[in-house]
């Protein structure tokens, strides 16, 4: 994850399309962003991951894409032809959008991209990846795993 969000750093993010704005399951599905309140207006974005129950027909489809959210709603999915950000980032944009309303361009201020955070687990020693493993560790000599060694002879190959 270090590899990926110092990657993003010197990437420059200008603009990201949202699609599927107009999609039932969207918040802002009925919204309308060519209206005035929304021109010239910085929001604050932040992209999530869809969650649907279990018993949710696309489900398996679906569940834990990434999406744009507004206000904690959701807006909408990255475009396929545009560029990403990974979950948990937050940013500032301007939304315009297209002419027929279904997806929407968000234009980036680039200084306020703010990638998630990543922590990973410490590790002391190989030792201590085995002690917090919780399964059964037998030693070399435990009489109850028997090492089994191929035999092999000549023109037939056989296993104790």
């Amino acid at each position: 994850m270090d590899e990926i969000c110092d990657a993003l750093s010197n990437y420059r993010v200008n603009q990201i399309e949202v699609v599927n704005v107009k999609h039932p399951d969207n918040d802002y599905s009925e919204e309308d962003f060519s209206n005035s309140k929304w021109k010239e207006q910085k929001v604050t974005l932040q992209v999530g991951t869809i969650d649907l129950l279990p018993t949710h027909k696309k489900y398996y489809r679906f569940q834990g894409t990434p999406i744009i959210q507004l206000d904690g709603k959701n807006l909408g999915t990255f475009s396929p032809d545009s560029p990403k950000l990974p979950p948990g980032t937050t940013f500032e944009a301007m939304l315009s959008p297209d002419k027929g309303g279904r997806s929407v361009m968000l234009r980036i201020d680039r200084e306020s991209i703010r990638l998630p955070e990543t922590q990973l687990p410490q590790i002391d020693s190989p030792s201590a990846i085995a002690q917090s493993d919780n399964t059964p560790q037998l030693s070399e000599t435990s009489p109850s795993a028997p090492c089994l060694k191929p035999t092999f002879i000549p023109g037939k190959s056989k296993f104790p």
